[in-house]
């Protein structure tokens, strides 16, 4: 018997055959045997056995890590440790919160034009009321951005840890020509219409110097910022961290504040649309010296 059927046991007895269980004090917590993960439809929480020891019986993933130890289960733990202190990232959360994307509304992604296809490619997923998408770097799993949209929007981070990464980086091994966008479902939607994309966790004015290093082979980089101050004055900063040489600029000018590379792929335009868009508006960081000298000043204080 797994150790997550033994778990459900203990704390609310099982019941079921084959493939498919159910706990008896719970008809909504179900254990699926095939792939040894839970689904708890009440809490909207699905995953495996680290999942269910730090969300259900609320121990830390430093415990849980030791108790699957202990009990006999190998599980793979990301140590960082940082001032002081250790995060377990546990790169088994993404294929738990994948799975449990399938028992809810995909609403989130299908209003954002992306579908069943683009999920499974990029893992994305669903935990407690936010539709997850998975970061990795150098290979390895990093970072899980949180989104919802109601009952209001926001934006989270599954680790509070405040590192930012490099999002979809394993794209730059095989393309000369790359467009960055403000956010990670930017790049997923520019990727499912056949542009490779990059972004990151940081916001519109994060993108980090020593990202320099996997753009050494890219002779063509186009950053798309939303249309608003901090977007344009971002792509400003990547240019100059990247080369301005080789990075055009498109901010949705001719759109409203705060569009977009998302809002114009949802307004049912087509790749060949935005690449139309970039060759007649984009701009080197040069050509704006307004926003350069906003930006010295910007330092300076």
């Amino acid at each position: 018997m797994s150790l997550l059927k033994n778990l459900i046991e203990e704390d609310f007895g099982i019941i079921g055959n084959n493939k498919w269980f159910r706990a008896e004090q719970h008809d909504s917590l179900v254990y699926n045997a095939e792939k040894d993960i839970f689904y708890w439809n009440k809490h909207g929480i699905a995953g495996d056995a680290f999942v269910y020891l730090t969300q259900i019986r609320g121990m830390s993933p430093h415990d849980a890590k030791e108790y699957i130890k202990l009990n006999g289960e190998i599980g793979t733990f990301i140590v960082q440790v940082k001032d002081g202190q250790e995060t377990y990232k546990y790169p088994g959360l993404v294929s738990s919160f994948h799975q449990a994307l399938k028992y809810v509304d995909k609403s989130f992604f299908y209003a954002r034009t992306i579908t069943d296809e683009t999920m499974d490619r990029f893992q994305l997923g669903y935990w407690k009321g936010f539709y997850t998408i998975p970061i990795f770097q150098d290979g390895l799993f990093v970072q899980m951005i949180l989104r919802k949209d109601y009952p209001k929007k926001l934006i989270r981070k599954y680790y509070a840890a405040g590192e930012t990464y490099l999002y979809n980086s394993d794209t730059l091994k095989y393309t000369k020509t790359v467009y960055i966008t403000e956010s990670p479902i930017s790049a997923i939607i520019l990727e499912q219409n056949g542009l490779p994309s990059v972004s990151h966790d940081g916001g519109a004015q994060g993108f980090k110097k020593e990202w320099f290093k996997y753009f050494l082979y890219q002779t063509q980089i186009i950053i798309l910022g939303d249309n608003d101050s901090a977007g344009i004055s971002g792509a400003i900063k990547t240019a100059k961290i990247l080369g301005v040489d080789r990075c055009k600029i498109y901010c949705f000018e001719d759109q409203v504040e705060k569009y977009g590379a998302d809002d114009f792929f949802i307004d049912e335009n087509t790749k060949e649309d935005l690449i139309t868009k970039v060759n007649n508006y984009g701009f080197f960081s040069y050509e704006r010296p307004e926003y350069d000298k906003r930006m010295k000043y910007e330092y300076r204080n």
